[in-house]
């Protein structure tokens, strides 16, 4: 039987909720703008990397995912 892999830590975000990206960054995969508005979609661990990715959507727009946290 195969169990899903979580993260070690509980998210900071909760899901469904909106955010607003406050300054400009990029990421492993996306960049993100200043005023952005996202929807947290949920989170997804990488065991081989020992990293979380956040995964939000925009409206109109493929889902952005911010890697954020590792051990």
């Amino acid at each position: 039987m195969s169990r899903e892999i979580r993260p070690w830590r509980a998210s900071p975000f909760i899901v469904g909720r909106g955010y607003r990206v406050r300054r400009d960054f990029k990421a492993l995969r996306d960049s993100f703008t200043a005023g952005e508005a996202l929807t947290y979609e949920g989170d997804a661990y990488s065991r081989y990397d020992s990293q979380t990715g956040y995964v939000f959507s925009q409206a109109g727009t493929e889902q952005k995912t911010s890697l954020g946290s590792s051990r």
